[in-house]
């Protein structure tokens, strides 16, 4: 009897959405490339947002949970994660992001304030890793 060992690689699935439209910057486009983020590899978080006035100080807010548990929390200055001021007008923003190895569900929330705690934007990503492996034997 020979034994044969089946392995399949479960591809992530994601996705990237704008967490409140009601935020003072006006999100036009949020994509994630690839689409299905590889463990242990980068991953790109393409955003594209209208600025209607200048912003020259506040806090970049950083959560995240892994089914259910936070496993992050972190506020930054805005001017380390863009350049300030945040001039009006259109801008488009890159952000590498490592994709760590998970099973399961991290669903992640970028906030960012102005200095009087108006919220600017939100952007949340959800990435569903079943599994890495899946093994049968035969």
């Amino acid at each position: 009897m020979i034994a044969l060992l089946l392995i399949i690689a479960v591809q992530a699935l994601t996705s990237v959405d704008n967490c409140d439209t009601q935020s003072l910057f006006k999100v036009y486009n949020l994509t994630m490339s690839p689409s299905a983020p590889v463990a242990n590899q980068n991953a790109t978080l393409y955003t594209d947002y209208e600025v209607f006035e200048e912003i020259k100080t506040g806090t970049a807010t950083y959560t995240c949970t892994l089914n259910g548990i936070p496993v992050l929390t972190q506020k930054y200055d805005i001017c380390t994660q863009t350049v300030c001021p945040i001039t009006v007008g259109l801008h488009n923003d890159t952000s590498i992001i490592q994709v760590p190895s998970i099973t399961g569900t991290l669903l992640c929330k970028i906030k960012w304030f102005d200095d009087t705690n108006r919220q600017l934007l939100c952007i949340q990503t959800k990435i569903v890793e079943p599994l890495n492996l899946f093994a049968k034997w035969f």
